[in-house]
């Protein structure tokens, strides 16, 4: 892979040894993960469990301080919200890296966005 490519998950087969996955982050990082075919990957991924991740999620969503209808919403009810998104993200690192890599894109995308006064989420 050559540099300068744009950020996303790739897929190397020209490797010799399989396939590679390819992240490439927005900082031009490149992480490869090995596997043996794709067929190989996809059952795999299906045993995954997802369902704590998913569950810490609709926790969040449905508990935290942010989401309760009230003005002005505390700063540091965002910041909290902020460092517990990080943390549940994080759990995606060891259950699946691509998905994890994919989840943390997403993330930096949410966090850059600035505020123009509307509501979020949207009704």
């Amino acid at each position: 892979m050559e540099k300068g490519n744009r950020p996303g998950i790739y897929l190397e087969t020209d490797t010799r040894t399989g396939i590679s996955i390819l992240l490439v982050g927005a900082d031009g990082k490149i992480e490869h993960i090995n596997r043996e075919n794709p067929a190989e990957d996809l059952v795999a991924f299906t045993d995954l469990e997802f369902s704590y991740y998913h569950s810490a999620i609709q926790q969040l969503w449905d508990k935290h301080p942010l989401f309760e209808e009230r003005s002005p919403v505390p700063i540091s009810d965002y910041e909290d919200f902020e460092l517990r998104a990080i943390r549940i993200m994080e759990m995606l690192r060891s259950i699946d890296p691509v998905v994890y890599f994919r989840v943390s894109q997403q993330m930096a995308e949410a966090l850059a966005l600035k505020d123009d006064g509307s509501p979020f989420p949207p009704r």
